[in-house]
């Protein structure tokens, strides 16, 4: 539609504002108050993805903060990915509530259109920043566990490579947000004249390597996991950890697939909800990436959750034992004190110190003392904590006499 502002009164332009942003198939009448949608599919998927990132990336900080209780660069880059995670989910929920996921063009106001493409932008916004910190944040782990310092092998190289690349495709996809047409205004007020690119061959172009990053990300560690010196089945474990990308790269695959299909010319308010809920899932895929192999550094050792739950649960079970028994546990004590045969001990037990006179054998082990009573008893617990998890502890990255070639 070309028109002319100068031709156009007040009227009319409001006119035009309040009508339909696309033109209605034939025989289909435009529904502005209740138009078909399917919210509950867009708000199942999306709480889902929030809710799996926001506990993996709390395992993570957890592990981070309270088990190793050191945080390199990666961690504040994931921090920030997640955080902008956070607002690309808020971005479609704000879509959600007007004018809904997969609603028909023609079913919403021109003027809603303008709130809508800027949600869209500052969607696309989150989603390439979130891109480019939580994969970099992965290459940097990748970088401190598989090259020793100061090492600058191929590995090292190539990670770096990705990340300038994962920059660059950032900058370059919030720039053709926001400059697909000039001026921005062309884009959606039918009487501003401007020149757009072609928005759907740049988008395709912009996913496809996204995708190609993602492979690369899935593929780049496994030659130097399988030179790992250790037995196969801990070799296909540690594989398996860094292959949750399989995720990513099913999610951006279909994203490229959704972008090919989708009408930008006529119907583009509906077909970009495909690709909405593929990159919310695309983003959970990458904090799964981030965040899962430090998972057996937060449940397990001496400063993990498991260990400390099972303290504190042993802690209150032998307080409130302690409290029900009240002061006949302390008769039976100094009682059994008293005697010199038999005392009760364990961390909590406060026992003065005193000289003792030794107790002949004869007095000890007579079955007239004994009674058939137990007359020691003494607990071991021990700790055993695996280094298998070289991607898990400080300095397990220095690894060289685990692989047999670390090039």
């Amino acid at each position: 539609m070309s028109l002319d502002a100068a031709s156009l009164t007040p009227e009319q332009q409001n006119a035009i504002w309040d009508g339909p942003a696309a033109t209605a198939p034939e025989g289909t009448t435009s529904n502005f108050e209740d138009p078909t949608n399917k919210n509950p599919l867009g708000i199942s998927v999306t709480s889902v993805c929030l809710f799996l990132g926001t506990v993996v990336f709390l395992i993570r900080a957890y592990a981070k903060i309270f088990c190793t209780k050191r945080c390199r660069i990666e961690d504040y880059l994931g921090f920030l990915a997640f955080c902008f995670f956070v607002c690309h989910v808020y971005s479609i929920f704000a879509l959600v509530h007007y004018p809904g996921l997969f609603v028909h063009q023609w079913d919403m106001r021109l003027r809603n259109l303008v709130t809508w493409s800027k949600t869209i932008k500052l969607n696309r916004v989150f989603y390439f920043i979130t891109v480019a910190f939580a994969k970099n944040a992965i290459l940097l782990e990748w970088v401190h566990i598989f090259v020793p310092y100061p090492t600058r092998n191929m590995f090292f190289w190539i990670c770096h490579t990705l990340m300038v690349a994962h920059v660059a495709l950032a900058i370059v996809g919030i720039l053709i947000s926001y400059l697909a047409c000039i001026p921005p205004a062309s884009e959606y007020t039918p009487w501003i004249h401007g020149t757009c690119i072609n928005r759907k061959a740049g988008d395709i172009a912009i996913m496809s390597f996204n995708l190609f990053t993602d492979l690369a990300i899935l593929i780049l560690p496994q030659r130097v996991i399988w030179s790992l010196n250790l037995q196969k089945t801990r070799r296909i474990g540690v594989s398996i950890i860094f292959s949750l990308g399989i995720l990513t790269c099913v999610c951006a695959i279909g994203r490229v697939y959704s972008i090919a299909v989708a009408d930008y010319r006529n119907d583009v308010v509906y077909t970009v909800s495909p690709p909405l809920l593929w990159a919310v899932a695309e983003h959970t895929g990458m904090l799964l990436v981030f965040c899962i192999p430090a998972a057996p550094k937060a449940f397990g050792g001496k400063a993990g959750l498991i260990p400390r739950l099972g303290r504190s649960l042993f802690s209150w079970l032998r307080t409130s034992r302690s409290d029900s028994e009240g002061s006949r546990t302390k008769q039976r004590w100094r009682a059994a004190a008293s005697g010199n045969i038999y005392q009760k001990m364990d961390e909590s037990s406060r026992i003065p110190l005193e000289n003792l006179q030794r107790v002949p054998a004869s007095q000890q082990t007579t079955s007239s003392n004994n009674n058939g009573a137990i007359l020691k008893t003494t607990e071991f617990i021990a700790e055993e904590a695996m280094r298998t998890q070289f991607l898990f502890g400080e300095g397990m990255e220095r690894q060289h006499p685990w692989m047999r070639n670390n090039g």
